[in-house]
């Protein structure tokens, strides 16, 4: 009994000097002789500081300047708007005054023999033209008559110079207040397939391959599989070259619809291989595309708007699709969205 006294009385004294000193009035203890240092017990433990976070600084946006290839242009090409003047067609003959090409503006005759129109006459024109009854072009073979009168009628008509017979074969013509519809259904078969036109082994998909790949190295061989390439329509980069398709800038559906339904199979093949038509881009936005002009798609990629719409115009100009007023602009404000 008297041992267990002596251990309550020492554990009671130990909690007693353990909360020794003195206690002010917010109930804090001192235990220190000197009467300094107080400390309290809360009711609640106070919460731990919360840690410094450092703060992390977002990335800068990388504004180094891409190099987005573009296809290239032969400068002799017609481009431009064209001030029209009228032309007739009578009794089989059409007089031609002022037809621009490369070489200068050209007078001349044509005349209907069989279903072909032959040159009657041809001179260089006169006198300055600063209006135009149409244009040729030595590249593509095609004369654009832009405003002929036919009776009462009023028509554009696109011709394509035959080189076998030296005459144009007749290839569409509309009346002018009327929207121009395709008078054959298109298939893309007739449109031909890639060609190796110098036999260097490279066909027209490896040549486009072998121009825009940004690591020269790679080019060496015939068949270019790896490498690295831009795609400027979405502004991602491909080192395989089986993820990418080559995109005609003018989409061949949209050609057909716009004039070249009636071309001969050798235009036609030579559109489809035209590199300056010709594009290495993702699979997936070429088939986005499909055959839609600027009017209806337009590439992710905002950087590109007005390189695309350039390229696009230039190709129609170049073959002299048919192009409304309205649509060329809906396609130049494009460029503006």
């Amino acid at each position: 009994m008297k041992l267990s006294v002596l251990i309550l009385l020492f554990l009671f004294s130990t909690s007693v000097y353990s909360h020794g000193g003195r206690t002010n009035s917010e109930g804090c203890h001192n235990d220190n002789v000197g009467g300094t240092g107080y400390h309290c017990h809360d009711t609640e433990p106070s919460s731990p500081s919360t840690p410094t976070v450092p703060v992390v600084p977002e990335p800068k946006p990388d504004t180094t300047p891409r190099n987005y290839p573009a296809a290239s242009q032969n400068s002799q090409i017609l481009r431009g708007e064209f001030n029209e003047i009228p032309s007739n067609y009578i009794d089989k003959t059409a007089n031609l005054q002022c037809v621009n090409t490369i070489n200068g503006a050209y007078d001349l005759e044509v005349a209907l023999s069989g279903d072909k129109f032959c040159i009657t006459a041809l001179e260089l024109s006169a006198e300055e033209c600063t209006e135009y009854s149409g244009k040729f072009s030595f590249i593509t073979r095609i004369l654009t008559v832009f405003d002929i009168n036919v009776g009462t009628a009023n028509y554009q008509a696109g011709l394509e110079l035959d080189s076998t017979s030296k005459c144009f074969n007749l290839f569409y013509s509309r009346h002018k207040a009327e929207n121009h519809q395709a008078s054959v259904e298109y298939d893309r078969d007739l449109w031909g397939r890639w060609i190796d036109e110098d036999r260097d082994c490279r066909d027209t998909r490896d040549e486009v391959l072998k121009i825009f790949n940004q690591n020269s190295g790679t080019n060496d061989s015939c068949d270019i599989s790896a490498g690295l390439w831009l795609d400027p329509y979405t502004a991602t980069e491909f080192a395989d070259s089986s993820d990418l398709d080559i995109d005609h800038i003018v989409p061949i559906g949209f050609a057909h619809e716009h004039g070249a339904a009636n071309w001969s199979l050798t235009l036609k093949h030579q559109f489809y291989n035209d590199i300056e038509n010709l594009l290495p881009v993702s699979a997936s936005a070429n088939r986005s595309k499909g055959d839609r002009s600027p009017i209806d798609w337009m590439p992710d990629n905002t950087e590109y708007h007005c390189t695309y719409v350039d390229s696009f115009l230039y190709i129609v100009d170049k073959y002299h699709l048919d192009l409304s007023d309205v649509q060329r602009e809906g396609i130049q404000n494009r460029c503006l969205n």
